[in-house]
């Protein structure tokens, strides 16, 4: 040994280094857990590679405005900002009508990385934001399943969520909505829960509530935990299970819960304490402070008596009645309890009008509790993803797990440990609720997944001891080795069955992503054509409308058209205001233009947009949504009365409002012969189907020529007897030069709408809104004739716009006039005109003398009797 050598080795025994010790399972959770990270984010980014960057769907472009908003003015910008755009003309206070954690979420993400040097725009990161908490997700799911049984239920109810359809179609990039921060918080909020109860941590307890206080801030769903909490709790106490831990960890989440949801506006602030949202909640917590109490005086009875005794004088009556007590205290407490009850009961009957209504839940969780009640709101039942889910779903957006799922019930049914019975009462509620609303099916693939991998893990368990050949425990109080009817290689055979189910999963997931549907602004037929219509429209809007133009439209587009179009809009997907919506409605499906501009006028509006799908079904346009326009219209017709009321109108006019209300039946009817067409005649008056069918099928075409979309529609709209819609200025003949002679279902003219953008596919209509009719008035004065045909008459413009006079007619003909027409006439002019009716007239005749305008539909007529010429 050389003395560098020797040195080494002395030095080595002076020096003590120290051993790391390697984990090998933790490294292998770790790399598992990136592995799933990764993969789940890159699945969630296929569409990047697919389709443009758009912000998919409707409600995700309001949620980018809130954080675009934030960004740029900060974050107490929110609180004070109201918004006039929307819902005109009433607006709306926006940290009252929306949820702040998810355009927060993105707003911190957004000053965090231009603090540190890179400059994203705000747009991008909301374009990646639900592909990124997707991912985090699920890596969170791995300890919430780990919490409940081991590590290796964790792993597979991570790998499981990063592929199920029924997660990842709202995490994918652009789907920036209240998910996409509000399924992590719920994912933690259980985990902490669960921890709390099974090791009495506070600090477990803090954690759970501040989760459900930041799912609270970012999604109404937040009202499912303040519900199964309570559940899970009742549900222990009644088993017998409860513990003084129950009771910390469900006081200390509540409690601090309920602190954070009255912080925030849009749950409604310390009115939340009033609501059906918290109430039970708070009763539960109650219950367990009176049930803790009475543990606590039941299990301690001895030592308080007598600490009572030796600190306290007690003599005679006084004495006993402390005995008494303590002998007789679960009377004595429920007697309080209830006395106590009945005092709260009245104090708040007394005081009702100072403590106000406890508020219930809104339409939406209703109808997803008891979902009969869908069918008592057409506006609920009009939104897409909150009917009712077929079954197909569960199977397409689940897969296998629909199998797993009801067994790994079994097995958590089976062992009922607390947290077991936490899993079964989210399991249980989340696919009751799934199936009244298709919506709520992401809240079931967390659901899904854990018991999936419960299962999956109790199953492995028998399987590799039969592969390693270790002992079985057949019993808890005695081990021993049995003869196993199970071979090896059948095992093998169950692993490799189920290995080939997972990698399924795999596919089924990459899958979801590389066929979803396109964003919801580049429309797709049935046929595979994809059109960019909505950015033409969207431009249009931008660049050639004025600032302060209100559009009208189906409250479907509200958020794009303030959003990407830059206007003024009346109702939008946050559906606050009923009534309103009711009007718009009503403005759509009035059978007279004349009445849907007064409903349109009543808003100000300027202009209408529609959305035509050519009666393609792959494109849901407003010939799809016309039948809600009439439900949600008719079953608001009592606020719409009042609003007549209020703003004066006259009864006369309310009558005729009433005898003119559209109704469903009145344009469309199920219950007709087979072989007739269910839409009425009623329907092909209607204002929105003038405006959807407004030069469709393409007017200067000949049918050999038409491209898809318009062949089919020629094909439906002919073999059903569909009208053709022209402009009040134009005729059949000349504007469908190919079609006015054969067509037999004759035309409909649009006289007061004056289209000013058509999309180049003819899918947005934009209509400019006429209202001159409405402020048009014209006197006849002075209406004389003469038994020679000759007359004289003065005509006075007393309205407030300028239109020509086009016509004077007696009885149906015109008349012979001594001036050229058209003549025009500005509001307060007069003029006398001098005229000779065709007719050979004497004496005591009547004659219908009718002035016609330049403006559609605007006449005025009166009855004369002639007279002998002086």
């Amino acid at each position: 040994m050389s003395k560098l050598q020797l040195f080494i080795y002395e030095a080595k025994k002076l020096i003590p280094i120290p051993r790391v010790q390697v984990n090998r399972q933790a490294i292998l959770i770790i790399l598992s857990l990136i592995s799933i990270f990764v993969i789940a984010l890159c699945i969630r980014c296929i569409p990047f590679f697919i389709y443009p960057a758009y912000i998919r769907a409707f409600d995700p472009w309001l949620q980018y405005e809130l954080a675009l908003y934030i960004s740029t003015f900060g974050f107490d910008s929110w609180f004070g900002w109201y918004d006039y755009a929307s819902w005109y003309p009433i607006g709306r206070d926006m940290s009252q009508s929306f949820f702040p954690g998810t355009p927060f979420a993105a707003a911190t993400i957004y000053f965090l990385l231009h603090a540190i040097g890179f400059n994203i725009d705000i747009y991008m990161i909301c374009y990646f934001f639900p592909a990124f908490m997707g991912a985090i997700t699920c890596v969170a799911t791995y300890f919430l399943g780990k919490e409940i049984l081991d590590k290796k239920t964790g792993l597979i109810a991570a790998f499981l969520l990063a592929f199920t359809p029924a997660f990842i179609e709202r995490t994918t990039i652009g789907f920036f909505d209240n998910e996409s921060v509000g399924m992590l918080f719920l994912v933690l909020s259980l985990y902490f829960f669960i921890r709390s109860l099974k090791r009495g941590s506070v600090i477990s307890a803090v954690f759970a509530g501040l989760c459900l206080g930041g799912l609270a801030a970012s999604w109404g769903a937040y009202l499912y935990l303040m519900y199964i909490f309570p559940l899970t709790t009742i549900l222990l106490l009644l088993l017998k299970k409860y513990t003084s831990r129950l009771f910390m960890t469900y006081s200390v989440t509540i409690s601090l819960a309920t602190f954070i949801i009255t912080r925030v506006p849009v749950t409604g602030g310390s009115d939340a304490l009033k609501s059906m949202s918290i109430l039970p909640a708070l009763i539960v917590l109650a219950i367990l402070l009176f049930y803790e109490v009475f543990l606590r005086l039941n299990a301690q009875r001895t030592m308080i008596l007598d600490s009572v005794t030796r600190y306290i004088p007690l003599r005679g009556k006084a004495l006993e009645g402390v005995q008494w007590f303590f002998q007789n205290r679960k009377r004595f407490l429920i007697l309080v309890g209830g006395i106590v009850s009945i005092l709260v009961a009245l104090l708040i009957i007394v005081n009702l009008d100072s403590f106000g209504t406890i508020s219930g839940l809104a339409a939406k969780f209703v109808s997803i509790i008891y979902p009969a009640y869908r069918e008592e709101q057409h506006i609920v039942a009009s939104v897409a993803e909150q009917m009712p889910t077929p079954w197909g779903i569960f199977f397409y957006d689940l897969n296998f797990l629909v199998v797993l799922f009801p067994v790994g019930l079994f097995f958590a049914f089976k062992r009922r440990y607390e947290e077991d019975l936490l899993l079964i009462v989210y399991g249980f509620t989340v696919t009751y609720f799934t199936g009244s609303m298709i919506r709520i099916i992401i809240m079931l693939a967390p659901a899904a997944c854990i018991l999936s991998a419960y299962a999956l893990s109790i199953i492995f368990k028998p399987l590799a001891q039969v592969i390693t050949k270790k002992t079985l425990t057949i019993a808890k109080r005695r081990r021993m080795r049995i003869s196993v009817p199970l071979g090896r290689d059948t095992a093998l055979l169950v692993f490799a069955i189920i290995g080939i189910i997972l990698v399924y999963a795999f596919l089924q997931g990459v899958n979801t992503t590389i066929y979803s549907p396109p964003p919801s602004m580049i429309v797709r037929d049935s046929y595979g054509g994809a059109y960019l219509d909505w950015d033409q429209a969207f431009s249009f809007m931008r660049n050639e409308l004025p600032e302060d133009a209100v559009v009208a439209a189906w409250w479907d587009y509200g958020y794009w058209i303030t959003v990407k179009g830059g206007k003024i809009t009346l109702a939008d997907g946050n559906t606050r205001n009923f009534t309103q919506i009711g009007w718009i409605g009503r403005a759509f499906m009035e059978t007279s233009e004349i009445r849907s501009l007064e409903d349109f006028r009543r808003f100000n509006a300027t202009h209408v947009l529609v959305f035509f799908g050519y009666n393609d079904a792959n494109i849901h346009g407003d010939e799809g949504k016309w039948l809600w326009m009439v439900r949600i219209s008719f079953d608001e017709i009592i606020n719409l009365i009042q609003n007549l009321y209020q703003s004066g109108a006259s009864q006369e006019y309310i009558n005729n409002f009433i005898a003119n209300t559209p109704y469903e039946y009145q344009f469309y009817n199920p219950y007709v012969l087979p072989g007739t067409s269910t839409i009425q005649e009623a329907f092909f008056n209607s204002t929105i189907y003038k405006l959807l069918y407004y030069h469709a099928p393409e007017p200067k075409l000949h049918p050999n020529q038409y491209n898809t979309l318009n062949r089919n529609l020629y094909t439906q709209m002919s073999n059903n007897k569909y009208p053709l819609v022209i402009g009040g200025n134009e005729t059949l003949q000349t504007t469908y030069t190919y079609l006015w002679s054969s067509w037999t279902a004759g035309f409909r003219t649009l006289n007061h709408f004056r289209p000013i953008f058509i999309s180049s596919n003819g899918l947005v209509k934009i209509y400019e809104i006429d209202y001159s009719i409405l402020d048009s008035k014209l006197d006849i004065n002075n209406l004389t004739v003469y038994n020679d045909s000759t007359g004289v008459l003065n005509i006075s413009n007393t309205g407030l716009t300028t239109y020509n006079i086009t016509q004077i007619l007696s009885n149906g003909t015109s008349c012979t006039l001594n001036i050229t027409l058209p003549i025009s006439l500005a509001p307060g002019e007069t003029k006398q005109i001098d005229f000779k009716v065709p007719q050979t007239v004497s004496a005591g005749d009547k004659l219908l003398i009718k002035i016609a305008t330049s403006i559609p539909d605007f006449y005025v007529e009166k009855i004369v009797l002639v007279e002998v010429k002086p």
